[in-house]
């Protein structure tokens, strides 16, 4: 997860400040990666190319693991610096709006829910799932760096918006990584979601459709680049098209 926003140029030293949000959100895109590797969700035996925790230490250990990463993720927010008493409170608001119940773990569930009955199933409403599942902890990420900036109140629907596409993007290519991808590439086992009957953009619209739309949302993602600050336009221009054509 990338925490950028906030900075005025790549080629400045990230303040004390961006380096503890990032921290934040990795702790709880850990643990996420962690629980969804468990047996009760998408049963994986590889991660990043080694084996998964579970299958390493357990499932207890696992769990233990993913709920002590959660904890963290909110408690460094806790170090922030700053005059502004309503930092932290915002941050812990935009993490926890992401993260929670109403963003990444509601889309767990859904996707769950998603597989018993993938065929009656929309772009919406996969895009919909996606957006909370994957997509809220993108979303996330940009509005926390966001929030680091004096003016962040000028750019805060424009950097959900851009986020949002962002995270499809990212989610879309993942899925068809999962069939054309290898395992030296992926880090993970390729094919799994196919072979679970895992509800996916292929799975709905085919190979070629879901190229279809990936173009679609990397254009959307780069006509929202105008609304973001000019300092970043290159970084911003440039992060959907390497997410679109990611091979790992």
């Amino acid at each position: 997860m990338v925490i950028a926003n906030s900075l005025e140029s790549l080629e400045e030293t990230p303040s004390h400040n961006s380096l503890l949000l990032g921290a934040s959100v990795e702790c709880i895109h850990t643990y996420s990666l962690v629980h969804d590797d468990l047996p009760a969700m998408d049963n994986d035996d590889l991660r990043r190319g080694k084996p998964t925790n579970h299958k390493v230490y357990g499932e207890s250990t696992a769990i233990l693991v993913g709920d002590a990463l959660n904890a963290l993720g909110f408690g460094i927010l806790g170090d922030l610096d700053s005059e502004d008493l309503n930092l932290v409170k915002d941050c812990l608001r935009i993490l926890h709006k992401g993260a929670g119940y109403t963003g990444m773990v509601l889309g767990q569930w859904e996707d769950i829910q998603g597989e018993k009955g993938q065929s009656n199933f929309s772009h919406q409403q996969l895009s919909a799932i996606h957006a909370k599942k994957t997509g809220a902890l993108i979303v996330t990420s940009f509005l926390l760096g966001n929030r680091l900036r004096k003016d962040f109140y000028l750019f805060e629907k424009a950097t959900e918006a851009y986020s949002k596409s962002i995270g499809l993007v990212f989610q879309i290519q993942d899925d068809i990584l999962d069939v054309e991808g290898s395992k030296e590439n992926l880090g993970k086992t390729p094919g799994k979601d196919q072979a679970t009957g895992k509800l996916t953009y292929p799975s709905l619209f085919g190979l070629e459709g879901s190229k279809k739309l990936l173009k679609e949302e990397l254009e959307k993602a780069l006509e929202n680049t105008i609304y973001l600050p000019k300092s970043m336009r290159d970084y911003y221009e440039e992060l959907p098209k390497f997410l679109a054509n990611r091979k790992s």
